[in-house]
């Protein structure tokens, strides 16, 4: 579940570096990505700690040397507060476009 969020935000701050034509970089990092698109100094600090608490969950998805404990966090009450985050995020990068 937090990788899905981790990549909703990803591919939105992309589709803000395409809206002009250019290419999203192939990387994962997504404070690095919203310095790309032009974003990082109008992010919030609620939006610049929901990148930072989203991009260790990418990694544990795709690299998965401690799963047990990322399993661990994300509980029931956890992952509805993420995914209610992440639409405010996604709804504020739609904006962008």
């Amino acid at each position: 579940m937090g990788f899905m969020c981790h990549l909703a935000i990803e591919k939105g701050l992309k589709a803000v570096i395409a809206k002009d034509g250019a290419i999203p970089p192939k990387i994962h990092t997504l404070a690095r990505i919203a310095e790309l698109a032009g974003l990082a100094d109008s992010l919030t600090d609620e939006q610049k700690m929901l990148l930072a608490e989203l991009q260790p969950l990418n990694i544990e998805a795709r690299y998965p040397s401690n799963k047990d404990e990322v399993v661990k966090l994300l509980n029931g009450k956890y992952c509805k507060e993420l995914i209610t985050r992440t639409e405010e995020f996604l709804q504020w990068i739609k904006l962008q476009l």
